[in-house]
């Protein structure tokens, strides 16, 4: 016999429940908040993070509940780095940890595209790392003292993650290459007139 619950999509009781230690989440009227953070402050981003995005996107995208998404951050950060992350040189992992870090990387920004149907607003609260994922979001606003940037080429890594892919399609080759390859900050009133975000 068809399972209904099986094949259906998670609850957000469930999802909410699941996704707590990285994303807080309110739902009033269809307006959907997911608010990141660690421990209660700015979210520090580690593989554990860049994970449960995909997922969350997912489950998110799924909910017929949702009628508005609104992503954020804690306090005045957007994210903050783990430097721990590259306690090991990216070349010396297990080539079946690069390929999962390789899927990992690709859903946490194709799911939030391709998952989540609904209207989205990036509320970036301020400086920090994977800004991408607000300005992904169909209406970008950012804090007064927000700025924007790509320091993967001044930390000797090629760019060409999501940062730059964003920086690309919103400001055009020339310009992202530009950003990506200075790792020159774009603050809030740059990134207002670029186009990097709808207000600020």
């Amino acid at each position: 016999m068809f399972n209904r619950d099986m094949a259906g999509p998670t609850r957000f009781e469930e999802y909410s429940e699941k996704y707590k230690d990285l994303f807080f989440m309110t739902r009033r009227d269809g307006i959907l908040e997911v608010r990141m953070h660690t421990h209660g402050g700015p979210l520090q981003f580690d593989w554990m993070a860049q994970t449960a995005y995909g997922n969350v996107w997912s489950d998110v995208g799924r909910d017929p509940e949702n009628e508005v998404m609104i992503l954020t951050g804690t306090g005045d950060l957007w994210q903050i780095g783990n430097p721990e992350v590259w306690t090991t040189k990216f070349m010396d992992w297990p080539n079946s940890r690069k390929l999962d870090f390789y899927h990992e990387s690709l859903r946490m920004i194709e799911n939030m595209i391709y998952c989540i149907g609904i209207p989205t607003i990036g509320a970036i609260n301020g400086t920090g790392s994977h800004w991408q994922l607000g300005t992904l979001c169909d209406i970008t606003i950012c804090a007064e003292g927000t700025e924007f940037f790509d320091a993967h080429y001044l930390g000797g890594v090629p760019p060409g993650d999501g940062i730059v892919l964003a920086l690309q399609n919103i400001l055009g080759t020339k310009k992202a290459a530009y950003y990506a390859y200075t790792g020159m900050n774009i603050n809030a009133q740059a990134a207002l007139d670029l186009g990097l975000v709808s207000a600020s």
